[in-house]
């Protein structure tokens, strides 16, 4: 199975709290990519590798729409793209040591930790609160 989710990264949209991210050294950028990806767009990715897993012949076509499923949510989820933003120093230093170490990419084990680290620490912002409307206001006449 091969999702490339456009190497980017992603969040699971069901509510509470998620498992914590397991900062096993991954061995290049894509899988550094998708750890966040399994994180935050698990569903997604489940039911990608369930389609594949179930067309080992026509995977490619039939499972398509799957893999832009993960691509969309990879590319709109909010807490990635805060990832994306607050990790942005971090994530780059790991794709140039990448560059660097081709042919040894355990040498960035180090720049990987860094970043995962850091995307582990990112939080969305509090959403707005609600405002509350005085009752003399309501337009519903009392009961």
């Amino acid at each position: 199975m091969n999702p490339s989710p456009n190497s980017d990264l992603t969040e699971n949209s069901s509510p509470g709290p998620q498992p914590e991210m397991i900062l096993s050294p991954p061995c290049s950028h894509r899988q550094a990519a998708l750890e966040i990806t399994a994180r935050y767009c698990s569903r997604e990715l489940e039911q990608y590798g369930q389609c594949v897993a179930a067309k080992p012949e026509s995977w490619q076509r039939d499972c398509h729409h799957l893999k832009m499923s993960i691509a969309r949510c990879t590319s709109t989820h909010p807490i990635i793209r805060q990832i994306r933003q607050a990790c942005a120093e971090p994530f780059e230093a790991f794709e140039e040591c990448l560059r660097q170490n081709e042919a040894t990419v355990g040498n960035c084990a180090e720049h990987v930790r860094r970043f995962l680290q850091c995307a582990e620490q990112v939080r969305l912002p509090p959403s707005p609160t609600t405002v509350e409307v005085p009752s003399s206001k309501l337009s519903c006449a009392p009961v």
